[in-house]
């Protein structure tokens, strides 16, 4: 009596496309038919992987894939049956392993259109490795078909599917797609364009950040579209979509193999043009909101971390002994009021040197009166304003901006050179492990796989260098208009100083000031650009 062959069988789908499809029934179907040909074969287990990635997930991430290795250690089975090889998985550097993993154990690797894979010599490991190769080229190749298709329907400015983002609703577009289904484009809410609005204003204006914010909302009744309470993480999530200022956006998140991890924000794809219809902030409003919330966010010290507070220089002033960023202090002042004898207090704010309280060795003055520092520092930027007004600035800034320009575009050549050498490396490796699985090299598939992983990282770490060095050109070539932008507004600044709230002139201030060094009987006030000295 012929012995009973155990067969496992495994069916994958990678979208949810495929499930809504019935792509999973018809490889069952193709397997239980393909056990019933062959002699003494009995399907004992079904293994369903749904959704799952053979090429973005690696081996180890795949749960279905680790129990299947598992049973056949367990001796569960005779034979893995799969309806293609490329269901077992989509990588050249680890899916020909696996499969040769399950021949080792003692286990027969089937596909009902391939047939049975062997490994009796060399060339039944290069050819099965180069099958794995193919099938992880096609999934390269339709993962790039895909983004491409995302990243012409964004630069042509068409609305790729999904909820709205807060401020806009979806309205019929009018046009139909080759499945007669109707499609829809965003259009601007007015009620929720103008929270919108507010947002940005608090923050450019007012300095607010994402807590301050989503309790400002909360505190007018103002909820999110799904009629929940804001908060800090859905406001900075708002305020770094670029649809706001009339630009889609794909290519927020990046697929790798075994990771989808979020982008930064230069690796976007942005429309080649503002969408008019879109615009609900103006694009240097915008601008500005995201360097504001880049400077708090690394620490850059460009604005202030907060505006909260009477103190006007809180996150400039520092100390002229030790360096150190002063904190606000409240000293409790008391006197007797002449004419009725009626005790009063009030409190005063002071700047306070926070050099002992963080161990640094600080000799000078640890406060200072706010009645003392910001009358003299505002004085001196008046005088600065005055001086500003009177200069022209134009051929200074242009000979600043050459030099930026010619020192990035050399940076930008020699980036470029290091891309092209990687790739050539990665394509040599590449034909190198075909030479390893043929047995005419020293190196082994393994090891050549982690140096081309090595070589990729390097890669990917280059072009987004030489992204962000693109991004840096354009930012010089730009910047060179900020100080005639100044000059225009010169004019106009101190009335609309004098007149605004704390936390408005401590937002104006941070566009003038780097920092204001304070020490007993000196205050350094140093300028962001020395405009009087420019080369």
């Amino acid at each position: 009596m012929n012995k009973e062959i155990r067969v496992a069988c495994l069916y994958r789908v990678s979208t949810k496309k495929q499930i809504e499809e019935n792509d999973i029934p018809l490889q069952k179907n193709a397997c239980r038919e393909f056990i019933d040909k062959m002699e003494g074969w009995k399907l004992t287990e079904e293994y369903l992987e749904k959704g799952v990635s053979g090429y973005h997930k690696s081996a180890v991430q795949r749960d279905i894939l680790q129990q299947i290795k598992l049973d056949a250690e367990k001796s569960l089975f005779d034979v893995l049956l799969v309806f293609m090889f490329d269901r077992l998985g989509r990588r050249e550097d680890e899916t020909p392993f696996i499969v040769e993993w399950f021949v080792e154990q003692g286990i027969d690797v089937w596909s009902v259109k391939e047939g049975q894979q062997r490994f009796d010599n060399r060339v039944d490991k290069l050819l099965n490795y180069i099958r794995f190769w193919q099938s992880g080229g096609e999934s390269e190749k339709t993962s790039i078909r895909v983004k491409e298709k995302h990243k012409q329907m964004v630069e042509e400015g068409r609305f790729r599917g999904g909820s709205p983002p807060y401020g806009y609703v979806l309205v019929e577009s009018g046009i139909k797609n080759r499945k007669g289904y109707s499609l829809k484009k965003l259009a601007v809410d007015g009620r929720e364009s103008e929270v919108v609005k507010t947002i940005f204003s608090l923050v450019t204006e007012h300095g607010y950040g994402g807590h301050r914010i989503a309790g400002y909302l909360n505190e007018n009744k103002t909820l999110t579209k799904k009629g929940n309470l804001w908060t800090a993480d859905a406001v900075m999530t708002l305020l770094k979509n670029p649809v706001y200022k009339g630009y889609y956006v794909s290519g927020k998140r990046q697929s790798g193999r075994g990771e989808r991890k979020r982008t930064t924000a230069e690796n976007w794809i942005y429309s080649s043009k503002a969408i008019q219809e879109l615009i609900i902030i103006d694009e240097k409003i915008w601008n500005r909101a995201e360097e504001i919330r880049e400077s708090r966010k690394n620490n850059i010290g460009k604005y202030p971390k907060q505006t909260k507070g009477p103190l006007l220089l809180i996150g400039l002033a520092k100390c002229g002994c030790c360096d150190t960023a002063m904190a606000s202090r409240y000293a409790l002042k008391k006197w007797t009021r002449k004419r009725d004898n009626k005790e009063l207090q009030y409190l005063q704010p002071r700047y306070l040197c926070q050099g002992r309280s963080t161990k640094i060795i600080c000799t000078g003055q640890r406060s200072f009166s706010q009645n003392k520092i910001d009358p003299v520092v505002l004085e001196e930027i008046y005088n600065y304003l005055d001086r500003l007004r009177e200069i022209d600035l134009s051929s200074k800034i242009s000979n600043m901006q050459d030099i930026l320009v010619k020192n990035t575009e050399n940076d930008l050549s020699d980036i470029k050179t290091s891309i092209n050498k990687t790739e050539k490396e990665i394509e040599l490796l590449s034909i190198e492990i075909i030479r390893c699985l043929s047995g005419e090299s020293d190196f082994t598939p393994e090891l050549l796989s982690k140096i081309i992983e090595k070589k990729e990282s390097e890669l990917k770490k280059l072009k987004s260098k030489e992204e962000k060095t693109k991004n840096k050109l354009g930012f010089v070539l730009k910047r060179g208009n900020s100080f005639a932008e100044l000059q225009k507004k010169i004019s106009n600044w101190r009335k609309e100083f004098e007149k605004a709230p704390t936390e408005v002139q401590k937002m104006l201030l941070s566009k003038l000031i780097e920092g204001v060094f304070i020490s007993s009987g000196s205050i350094d006030i140093r300028f962001k650009f020395d405009i009087f000295n420019l080369q």
